[in-house]
């Protein structure tokens, strides 16, 4: 059949579709328009080159799930679906071993502070105790050192006692 310059609306009456249909259609095809005078697009078609088959009314489609790579699609949604329920049962479990050692590390933290304290309060007793020592040794050779000036005294006190004895008794009450 030749070439025949069709309007949109003589397009879609031979097509059984609507003209805003046919329009589309042609922009699709990219088949050659011209406006004409009267305003009206006109198409240069050959109507046995380009077939038209219109889409089944939806009605008569099939249903989307009559489709025959569903079945295996839901199967492995079920497969995945329990994979999910495994891994949150999983991390339930990782969690509550988290929060269990968690809470081991915060006791054993809180007794290492404990230690560190008596640690501090027995190392500050072992420094007042030797204050105290060194104060007690100072006192001692403090003490040790009077002793021996007085028995430095003493001493020189008998010594003179023996030499004063050991005079005549005239020279003794003479001086």
């Amino acid at each position: 059949m030749p070439t025949k310059q069709l309007t949109y609306a003589e397009l879609a009456a031979v097509w059984g579709v609507s003209s805003e249909a046919a329009r589309k259609k042609v922009e699709g095809l990219r088949l050659p328009r011209q406006p004409g005078n009267d305003g009206k697009v006109r198409v240069l078609i050959d109507l046995d080159d380009v077939q038209h088959r219109p889409q089944k009314p939806k009605s008569d489609r099939k249903p989307p799930g009559d489709h025959p790579e569903v079945e295996p699609l839901r199967q492995h949604v079920a497969t995945l679906q329990a994979e999910v329920e495994r891994l949150v049962i999983l991390a339930n479990s990782n969690r509550a071993d988290f929060e269990r050692e968690r809470e081991r590390a915060e006791k054993a933290a809180a007794d290492l502070m404990a230690l560190a304290d008596r640690l501090a309060e027995a190392e500050q007793a072992r420094s007042a105790r030797l204050v105290d020592a060194e104060k007690a040794r100072g006192e001692a050779d403090q003490a040790r050192s009077e002793t021996a000036k007085v028995q430095a005294e003493a001493d020189s006190l008998r010594a003179e006692l023996l030499s004063w004895k050991g005079r005549p008794w005239w020279r003794r009450a003479l001086g």
